[in-house]
């Protein structure tokens, strides 16, 4: 047989053959791409073939490429004062989004945007966040956040799909250390000016993929959040494309590595980096303390509460927790800052934190300002030390410090229907910040599943005063109060008892303070 004869007969199997050796190159090809896009996600992902890039670390490129959002609440003025700084935690340098102008939580007003406007597209963010609490956010078209904000692990935190779907907290590197967001976004379609499909993303946090064509329901945070965040309370998405935007709080909040590719979704589609991979869900985690940031209304500065999340609070979406709000004794008083550890040393953080005691609530532990009082003379202020702050160990649990214990008898309780001096209350007490602590039990509620038909007020001391007039000025709010050694004045039973609030009061026999017939008179009102 000649070679023509041999290439002829035994053609089908020579094609089989080219085929199956093209099969093998086109996996190939296909492992190589498959690769290379593995490559393209995570801290340090190199830009992909036909992205811009945004922001490389110059101060250039953040004024050639972004510009001031200038929305409702806008009070900054070109040029751009986010600051040029040295990379902390690498070499190179980075942007800080602590704008002047949006000091104490301002967001809105010195917020920055990309000139360039999108509908579908991919971006590549890199995040450090510097202090604990630290905030900004990174918004898809000017209009979705996804969330950046230390210590929040609810749908209102850290790689959430703002109010949407809840953060993968336990993917985060941490305080002072990079971290990155991989995005894939599709807009929003309309037909004759009507919405007929949500906006969509697909979301990788540090490499992992944790939101999966998620549809996106409106814009959220007012008017000053974005584009459209004013129409009908935002869910009045225009047809109109929008930049990424970065978002200032007041806080120092770093930004590198920026940048964006242009995409055309026809599909409503934006799995495409791993397509069909599954996203990582979170497990359940162990006992949390975070120090929640907020400003007050005593003085229009930002302060901090601490609130302890149980056990396992990550891990159950849907599932309501009770909360327990704890009002400190006058001891503890704090600028609510470097000082707020103090409120660790009684009630119920020092069990479930320091003593590790499984309780299952939502704890909210605010700080009362001094108010003067490390101006009186009360050695329990002006000699108190940071070494009487307890701390939490690895292993096992400190030794419990009972403190001085009095010796003399009991004192019991004496029937009296006088109520001593008059006094409603006790001097720039725990009512002076009413509303600071409504704040923080509507915070917790909306974006920590906080129960609110099951949220329980006690305070010790000066907080068990306050708790007997924060029960009598919001009823409503709770469902049942235990006030330890503090008395509360007949004048506020009355609110109390419409609500039927069940009240637990401790009183000691041996307190020489707050004594146990005072204490019985307001319980028995």
């Amino acid at each position: 047989m000649g070679n023509s004869q041999f290439f002829i007969s035994h053609l089908p199997l020579l094609l089989v053959l080219f085929a199956m050796k093209n099969f093998h190159i086109t996996l190939l090809l296909l492992a190589l791409v498959g690769n290379l896009t593995a490559q393209n996600i995570g801290v340090g992902a190199k830009p992909t073939k036909g992205a811009k890039v945004h922001f490389d670390g110059s101060a250039k490129s953040l004024t050639d490429n972004w510009q001031y959002w200038e929305g409702p609440r806008f009070k900054a003025a070109m040029p751009i004062k986010w600051q040029i700084v040295k990379d902390p935690a690498a070499t190179g340098t980075a942007m800080n989004t602590n704008d002047p102008a949006a000091a104490g939580g301002l967001y809105g007003a010195a917020d920055i945007v990309t000139k360039q406007e999108f509908r579908d597209f991919r971006a590549h963010v890199e995040f450090l966040i510097q202090e604990p609490g630290g905030n900004s956010g990174v918004y898809l078209q000017n209009r979705y956040e996804i969330q950046v904000l230390d210590g929040d692990s609810t749908a209102h935190g850290l790689a959430a799909v703002i109010n949407e779907r809840r953060a993968p907290y336990y993917l985060y590197n941490g305080v002072g250390k990079w971290n990155s967001y991989d995005v894939v976004f599709r807009a929003a379609r309309f037909k004759d000016g009507k919405l007929v499909e949500k906006p969509m993303v697909t979301l990788h946090f540090n490499g992992v993929k944790v939101h999966q064509n998620q549809p996106i329901q409106q814009v959220w945070g007012g008017p000053n959040s974005g584009l459209d965040g004013g129409n009908d309370g935002g869910k009045g998405i225009t047809d109109r494309p929008g930049g990424l935007k970065l978002q200032a709080e007041g806080h120092n909040v770093l930004y590198r590595n920026i940048w964006m590719e242009e995409l055309k979704l026809d599909a409503a589609n934006t799995d495409l980096i791993e397509p069909g991979k599954p996203v990582v869900e979170a497990v359940a985690t162990e006992p949390r303390l975070q120090r929640v940031p907020f400003k007050s209304k005593v003085d229009s500065q930002e302060h901090e509460f601490f609130m302890y999340l149980p056990k396992g609070h990550d891990g159950v979406v849907g599932k309501k927790y009770p909360v327990l709000m704890f009002l400190h004794g006058n001891g503890e008083r704090g600028n609510g800052r470097d000082e707020l550890d103090y409120v660790l040393i009684h009630g119920p953080l020092y069990e479930a934190w320091i003593q590790k005691r499984d309780l299952p609530f939502i704890i909210i532990s605010p700080q009362l300002p001094m108010f003067g009082m490390d101006k009186r003379g009360l050695s329990y202020i002006d000699n108190r030390s940071k070494d009487w702050i307890p701390k939490r160990l690895a292993d096992g649990t400190p030794a419990r410090n009972w403190g001085d214990l009095p010796t003399g008898p009991m004192l019991g309780a004496v029937q009296s229907d006088t109520f001593p001096g008059g006094i409603k209350t006790l001097p720039d007490g725990w009512d002076k910040v009413e509303e600071d602590l409504l704040t923080m039990l509507n915070f917790v509620q909306q974006y920590y599943q906080g129960d609110a038909q099951r949220t329980y007020l006690t305070g010790l001391s000066y907080g068990g005063f306050g708790t007997w007039h924060f029960a009598s000025t919001h009823p409503e709010r709770f469902a049942a109060i235990a006030p330890v050694v503090g008395w509360g004045h007949p004048d506020y039973m009355a609110p109390i008892a419409k609500a039927k609030i069940p009240s637990w009061t401790f009183a000691g026999g041996l307190d020489g303070v707050c004594s146990l017939a005072i204490s019985m008179l307001a319980s028995t009102s």
